[in-house]
């Protein structure tokens, strides 16, 4: 059996997969089979879908990020959906005007 190596580089983070190559496929595929490993598949796909997400995370953020949650006191609290996204804009406006 042979093995290929697959590296991915997540900021200073390495993951390796070590993946088996299977030189004979099978001619033909049985239904009853496809069918019970749907759920199987499903799992599978869950697992690689957190797994990339967190290769993203790995790969995009590091410990000099930070995260800002806003939120409005009850007082201010805008009345319309149309009122909050000018809120938003302006304070996308305002945030690139600050020097770093």
């Amino acid at each position: 059996m042979i093995y290929k190596e697959k590296k991915i580089y997540c900021g200073k983070y390495l993951e390796i997969d070590i993946i088996p190559s299977f030189v004979k496929k099978a001619k033909y595929i049985d239904k009853t089979k496809r069918l019970m490993s749907l759920d199987k598949q499903k799992i599978l796909n869950d697992k690689n879908s957190k797994r990339k997400l967190h290769q993203v995370i790995l790969n995009n953020f590091d410990s000099n990020c930070f995260h800002l949650t806003l939120t409005y006191n009850n007082d201010y609290l805008p009345k319309t959906e149309e009122e909050a996204v000018k809120v938003i804009n302006l304070h996308k406006k305002n945030k690139n005007k600050i020097k770093r």
